[in-house]
């Protein structure tokens, strides 16, 4: 089963002033490069990452490790701009596809490959959100079919939210993780 995930890289890092927080160093790498890391050595078959903010310097990392990179020209609009570049650039033999957030790096791979068992274990065909301290968090992962119609539904939002309104619309299930799902850095103390 061919299951693809989309590592969203494309923020300003206005919280951090004028150092992009994902190529800020946390355990001696740049953070993009735990997350990359992380999602490479998880059961995901393909790996992608949409850019935006300082693209040249993201995509230079994402290189030396052969993952994809889409760039969102529109990232200044928000989270489901990217997104949307995401629904575009699915693979046609995904099955699933995991939404996955670049500032996140303690999501292990463990955290992924639950995911992925328990997103087949359904057919590929329900939403599998991460829980912990029944709480839920990132990253998630969709049938593809279900991905693609959600399009529909980003265009009617006027905020950037995120998807988590429109999933929690949707027939979805969750699986534990570890804490690493609610973690992501968005401030030089977070470090």
């Amino acid at each position: 089963m061919f299951i693809e995930s989309f590592i969203l890289a494309a923020g300003s890092s206005e919280r951090t002033g004028k150092i992009n927080k994902l190529l800020k160093k946390f355990n001696g790498k740049p953070l993009i490069e735990h997350t990359i890391r992380n999602y490479l050595d998880s059961k995901a078959c393909r790996n992608n990452i949409i850019t935006g903010y300082q693209n040249e310097k993201i995509e230079r990392i994402a290189n030396k490790y052969n993952v994809l990179t889409y760039h969102n020209s529109d990232y200044k609009k928000g989270l489901l701009s990217s997104i949307k570049i995401a629904i575009k650039n699915i693979n046609k033999n995904s099955a699933g596809v995991i939404i996955g957030l670049a500032d996140m790096p303690l999501v292990k791979p463990k955290d992924l490959n639950n995911l992925i068992n328990q997103f087949l274990t359904y057919n590929s065909k329900k939403i599998c959100v991460p829980i912990c301290y029944n709480k839920i968090g990132n990253p998630i992962i969709f049938p593809s079919k279900i991905l693609k119609s959600i399009a529909k539904n980003i265009k009617r939002q006027n905020k950037d939210e995120g998807l988590k309104s429109i999933i929690l619309e949707k027939d979805y299930v969750t699986v534990k993780t570890s804490k690493g799902i609610h973690k992501d850095f968005d401030k030089l103390s977070d470090y």
